[in-house]
């Protein structure tokens, strides 16, 4: 599977965990696994940008939280939410995905294109320009604003 489907399958389950909000995510990942993704399909890659941006969910709302300053989490739709943590995950790990930031950038905004609204990629691309240029004021950490409210 190429890195670029490997982004689309795990948005879309990403996106279908999102919706379902189930307690069970692990069970929910594996069941949705088996029943839509052939296990001749199975990618390293895949596997890693699920259970990354999973594991690492709070983080990652409170960067968009803190680069959306005018759009609270809850006023984000679904779509552009889950690609936004993707895409995040991506940034802010990349010595575990390898993915270049502009790529991580490209492709966001691309997924934006396919399944979000007419403005979506532009606000994906807003913020995550903006996350990447805090990245290259913290010496390559993504991070909120002092104001912002997390744990």
């Amino acid at each position: 599977m190429t890195r670029h489907k490997a982004r689309i399958q795990a948005f879309q389950l990403l996106y279908g965990l999102t919706v379902a909000k189930e307690a069970d995510l692990g069970g929910f990942v594996e069941r949705t696994l088996k029943a839509f993704f052939p296990k001749e399909d199975e990618d390293p890659f895949f596997e890693l940008l699920v259970h990354g941006t999973i594991d690492n969910k709070q983080a990652l709302d409170c960067t968009i939280g803190g680069i959306s300053r005018n759009w609270p989490l809850h006023r984000i739709g679904l779509v552009d939410l889950c690609i936004l943590r993707l895409a995040l995950f991506e940034l802010t790990y990349p010595e575990r995905t390898k993915t270049p930031p502009k790529v991580a950038i490209d492709e966001a905004i691309e997924l934006a294109k396919v399944f979000g609204a007419e403005q979506s990629p532009a606000f994906v691309n807003g913020l995550l320009d903006a996350a990447y240029r805090g990245m290259s004021e913290n010496g390559g950490a993504v991070s909120a604003p002092v104001d912002t409210p997390c744990p």
